[in-house]
């Protein structure tokens, strides 16, 4: 299975096109310093790629991301985040549905450095590409 997998916090995003059958990433990359006028963005899969301008706005980041791993050649299959809470009820791997989402929002104030940023790329991918499954990993 094809999955790209985000992993955001408040001053960076990690990312990951995995083959989970052979375990090997396809393509990853990171931006550090977020919203910053520093920040870097490093991109890799044949060879690494450095973004001299970082978009501001998660809305043009991660379409961009999405870009980068289908210019691979593999089709997405899946997408994962990394969350750092989902409450007691989502403990497990668990299918971001509409209502798993509003559930881990209600701990949005206990976790603000980075369930905001999380649940905004959640909110974007479900808009922008609302074909795709998502699944938190907590």
């Amino acid at each position: 299975m094809i999955v790209l997998v985000f992993n955001v916090g408040g001053s960076s995003l990690k990312y990951q096109l995995i083959d989970t059958t052979d375990k090997q990433w396809i393509c990853k990359g990171s931006i550090e310093k977020l919203g910053e006028t520093d920040a870097q963005w490093n991109h890799l899969n044949d060879e690494r790629i450095v973004y001299p301008k970082v978009p501001e706005k998660f809305e043009e980041i991660v379409p961009t991301i999405v870009k980068l791993a289908n210019l691979t050649g593999y089709t997405i299959e899946l997408i994962a985040h990394k969350i750092a809470f989902g409450g007691p009820k989502h403990l497990a791997p668990t299918i971001l549905t509409p209502l798993v989402i509003n559930e881990i929002e209600e701990y949005v104030s206990a976790f603000p450095v980075h369930l905001p940023p999380a649940l905004q790329i959640i909110r974007i991918i479900a808009s922008d590409f609302p074909n795709f499954i998502q699944v938190g990993v907590f």
